[in-house]
Order: structure tokens, then sequence, then C-alpha cells
């Protein structure tokens, strides 16, 4: 997971970079543009912070404040980008994002153990 996580903070920069040229070039002149540029900072200071912090954290808890990360700054970009009603549409990106951090291994088990729990076939081999 911890490679896949490196991946997802290499894809935000990406995005923060886009956005970024993005506003600068179709909208210099949008209200509130100064906190949207707060917020890309803030999203790539933290994606560049994940890189340290897999060093020290486990993956799935850095994945989490990650999400909880885009969602906040997905939010902030909606409030204040009132001329841009569709914006709400980049909450998708935070859903797919959400969707690629896979449980752990044991987490995969659990369902098969209480299946066979449930089907009545939890019998120990004969020894």
């Amino acid at each position: 997971m911890r490679a896949q996580e490196r991946q997802l903070a290499w894809v935000r920069l990406g995005m923060v970079a886009l956005a970024a040229a993005v506003l600068l070039i179709v909208a210099p002149t949008m209200p509130g543009i100064e906190i949207l540029f707060a917020v890309l900072g803030v999203v790539a200071a933290w994606s560049v912070l994940v890189f340290w912090l897999l060093r020290r954290f486990p993956a799935r808890e850095v994945g989490i404040i990650s999400t909880v990360v885009e969602m906040a700054a997905v939010t902030i970009a909606v409030y204040v980008a009132v001329d841009a009603p569709d914006l709400y549409l980049l909450y998708g990106l935070v859903i797919l994002g959400a969707a690629l951090h896979q449980p752990r291994q044991h987490d995969q088990q659990a369902p098969q153990a209480l299946l066979r729990t449930a089907l009545g076939a939890r019998h120990q081999p004969a020894t």
C-alpha cells in the first residue's frame, strides 16, 4: 500500500499543477482566486509530506488523512468558486482516490471466515 500511496501523492501533485495552470489561464480574475491558490498550496504541501509520513506511519492511516485533506480542499473550492457551479464534480476524483485504498490482507480474509461459519462448514481437519 505504500507504493500506492506514493503514486497517489504524485498524481495529487500533478493535479495541483494542472489546477494552478487552469486558474491562471482561464480565470485569472475570479473572485476568491487567492483562497483557491492557498488551497492548492496546502494540497501540494500535504502531498510532499505524504512521502515523509509513509516512512513513519502505516499507509492505511496516511491514506485516510489524505482523503480528508482532499475532501476539505474540494469543499472549500466549491464554496469559494461560486462562479463555477460544476466544481462539485471534483468530489468524484476524491471518491476514486478513496476507492483505490485496498483493505489489508486480514480484512480480505474476514468475510470468507464469516461465510464458512455461517454455512456451518467450520470443522477442524482430522490429525
